[in-house]
């Protein structure tokens, strides 16, 4: 168990063992040296709380420039990985950013839970923030945001997403990846069925006219879905499984960046609360809300209409 008395310095790596499991409590704080990364063997609980989140980033507290903290530049650490061994990892309240790749789920069996995310912060990655290969994962009232890599990559087993912002907006390099890549074959051309890949009242969105790629076999199971969300790519009719969704339209005034409060650019700082034009709100299933999240994740009631993602709109 690790408390919140003081915040740790990682000089090397945090490893938890198979069969061993590893607590942080609420307003714990994690400093990472560069090389430095948690793996996690056994199982992480890291049960943080609106008021005291549970931080990993880097060491670094100092600024690079007037204004610009290190903390706001990617590739501060590692990251964390959890291994083939490792299941029932339970996130949540936690700010997850400024690292080289975000959260690694490596394959195991997608009976058991491995993942389950909630009320989090997966921010500022080098490489994908989230990369589930062959898992059981739940996601719910998080923001993936601003890999340069996929914010989400997904090959094969069973993923949940509930009321998620996932955009792509990382200004370190033009070439940065999407906002969500899913297969069902792993670059070897194993199949790896997609049992189901679910996204309910989310934003998937970016820079890009396209944000949402799948590379798939007609052959191999590829079961997804995606229903009541704002979705950055070309506009899917024929797939029931799709449902009352709002597409958009790189051409339309409004959209990809101007869904969310105006970002800082110079400073590296980006809001994704919604705007109040965003074409997000009002978007969200209401009994999909009601029975997962009726609170976003800054604790604010989704009423009278939710909106899609993990902020509701509130007029500031």
């Amino acid at each position: 168990i690790l408390n919140a008395t003081r915040p740790y310095g990682i000089q090397d790596s945090l490893v938890v063992a198979e069969g061993a499991t590893l607590t942080l409590k609420e307003g714990t704080t994690l400093l990472f040296r560069p090389e430095a990364y948690l793996k996690v063997e056994g199982t992480l609980i890291a049960n943080g709380s609106l008021a005291q989140p549970i931080t990993m980033r880097g060491h670094r507290l100092d600024d690079m420039f007037e204004h610009q903290p290190y903390d706001r530049i990617h590739n501060q650490w590692q990251g964390i990985v959890f291994t083939s061994t490792s299941y029932d990892n339970q996130l949540n309240y936690c700010d997850i950013h400024s690292s080289n790749h975000g959260i690694i789920c490596d394959s195991s069996d997608i009976a058991r839970p491995k993942l389950r995310l909630e009320n989090s912060i997966l921010h500022n990655t080098k490489q994908d923030a989230l990369h589930l290969t062959c898992s059981q994962a739940f996601v719910g009232n998080t923001q993936i945001s601003n890999a340069e890599g996929n914010c989400i990559t997904v090959y094969g087993g069973d993923a949940l997403f509930v009321h998620c912002t996932i955009a792509s907006f990382s200004p370190f390099s033009a070439m940065r990846g999407n906002a969500l890549v899913f297969h069902n074959t792993m670059p070897s051309g194993a199949p790896c069925p997609i049992e189901r890949l679910r996204f309910a009242n989310s934003i998937i969105t970016g820079y890009a006219a396209d944000e949402i790629y799948a590379y798939t076999d007609i052959n191999v199971a590829n079961n997804y879905a995606f229903q009541s969300s704002l979705l950055c790519t070309p506009e899917i009719t024929d797939n029931p499984d799709v449902a009352n969704c709002v597409w958009e339209d790189p051409k339309d005034t409004l959209t990809r960046a101007k869904n969310f409060i105006p970002f800082d650019l110079p400073a590296l700082y980006f809001d994704f609360r919604l705007s109040a034009d965003s074409k997000a709100r009002n978007l969200a299933n209401p009994d999909i809300t009601a029975q997962y999240y009726p609170l976003d994740r800054l604790g604010r009631e989704r009423k009278p209409t939710a909106d899609a993602g993990c902020y509701q709109y509130y007029e500031e």
